[in-house]
């Protein structure tokens, strides 16, 4: 796509998203301009045909608010569509992309799909079959949405159905798709809640994919990073994929869906798109990890809910390395303490924490707190914070140091954590922090 056509299709996103003079305006919601943003750029991969759908957490809408944004829109981008399910879920689709795969999937019996049993009742996650609720969904309700003419621009599910992890999976197009229900298909099953924390995966080590887009700003000359997606699998299904040695089959796969859309799109993303590969749980692969402590999962509470690890060692040094991660990601059980937030929410769902350490003495005061400037990631939320004292050891030696994160928005959030009070959680001898606060590479370069 041009340039011009591409950035035409930009204004009216961001006019639709930000103006007051748009019938959906989402600037009174939506406080942080980071986080509209980053929905703009949401909206335009699905507009430009990198992505086929997005799930909205920005903020909650109601249906009212889904048929108003999706409406206007389609005002210049006739191939976006809506699906709302209940109050709970929203997702911003493109119809062609939307049609495709669900033509392709089910001529293909969902081949190219790995679905994987997570439920509390196994052992160990399972490979399975798509779920029969899954297709029961897809079939009844999808198929003629998305095929019939003249359909309505949004489709509403007044249930959130039982099979709402795996949907999700497959309408972001995950190779790899969680599935977490019971067997059953009958109408009253397939429309229940699903309980995420119930799952079998709390001692699984698990691989992180994440791709994320990058551009040239012009104004600056820096390089623009730009989240596309974010999925988790378990180590244990990885080598039963790969049908060669050394050869990551799900990183393979991403490519083939993602690349050729970004190359037709090089005129918006201009840098391509970068794959980001690391370890949790466990000893990290031989994947040229940058990490070498594992991560490990925790949820951060919603409105200004925290989360606490602490170390147990008197020391002046401290590494750690934090990541948010997709809402499904299965918590490590035992791993830190949360606190809830307030009652009433701030603002609407997002994705972002502030991140502070402390001492000891200083974390029993939250919020009345003085973290260290130099190892904390607080001027504004952050999607992900690493820091390593490095060269430059701590003042006072024989404290005990804390992590907290904060969540400043009113959903849950879940982060990847590697935390460390006697060495570095980095490879090649970690890095040293520059003053101030915010974030740092994951390679460890300030």
């Amino acid at each position: 796509m041009s340039i011009s056509s591409s950035s035409k299709i930009y204004e009216h996103i961001k006019f639709c998203i930000t103006s007051s003079n748009s019938p959906c305006c989402l600037s009174k919601k939506v406080r942080r301009k980071s986080r509209l943003i980053n929905f703009i750029y949401d909206v335009l991969n699905i507009a430009l045909g990198i992505r086929t759908a997005h799930l909205v957490d920005v903020t909650s809408l109601t249906y009212e608010e889904t048929t108003r944004l999706i409406a206007s829109l389609r005002q210049e981008i006739p191939h976006i569509c809506g699906i709302q399910f209940s109050d709970t879920h929203v997702f911003i689709c493109n119809q062609d992309l939307l049609s495709a795969k669900l033509k392709l999937d089910l001529d293909n019996e969902f081949k190219d799909i790995a679905f994987i049993d997570v439920s509390k009742k196994n052992v160990e996650p399972t490979q399975v079959n798509v779920p029969d609720s899954l297709m029961h969904l897809l079939s009844t309700q999808f198929h003629p949405f998305t095929f019939q003419e003249n359909s309505d621009s949004t489709l509403f599910v007044s249930q959130t159905p039982q099979c709402m992890i795996s949907f999700t999976g497959w309408i972001l197009e995950y190779p790899v798709i969680y599935v977490l229900e019971s067997s059953s298909t009958d109408d009253e099953s397939s429309f229940c809640s699903q309980n995420i924390m119930m799952n079998c995966l709390g001692s699984q080590e698990l691989i992180l994919y994440r791709i994320f887009l990058k551009k040239n700003m012009k104004s600056t000359e820096e390089i623009q990073r730009h989240m596309l997606l974010s999925f988790s699998c378990p180590v244990s299904f990885i080598s039963s994929f790969n049908n060669k040695p050394n050869k990551d089959i799900i990183s393979a796969r991403l490519n083939n869906i993602v690349s050729t859309r970004v190359e037709q799109n090089k005129s918006f993303w201009n840098k391509g798109l970068e794959l980001e590969v690391i370890s949790a749980f466990s000893e990290p692969l031989n994947l040229n990890l940058t990490i070498i402590k594992p991560y490990q999962i925790a949820r951060v509470p919603p409105n200004n809910g925290t989360w606490i690890t602490c170390g147990s060692t008197q020391t002046n040094n401290v590494s750690y390395s934090l990541v948010v991660v997709p809402p499904l990601t299965p918590i490590t059980n035992g791993f830190g303490a949360s606190a809830e937030g307030n009652n009433a929410p701030l603002t609407g769902g997002g994705s972002g924490v502030y991140v502070y350490l402390v001492d000891y003495e200083n974390s029993q005061r939250f919020p009345n707190i003085a973290p260290i400037p130099s190892l904390s990631c607080y001027s504004d939320e952050v999607t992900y914070c690493n820091h390593d004292s490095g060269t430059t050891p701590l003042v006072n030696l024989g404290f005990y140091y804390c992590l907290i994160v904060q969540n400043p928005y009113a959903t849950p959030q879940k982060v990847a954590v590697a935390f460390s009070d006697t060495v570095t959680v980095f490879g090649n001898g970690g890095f040293t922090s520059p003053d101030g606060n915010g974030e740092t590479g994951a390679n460890g370069m300030p």
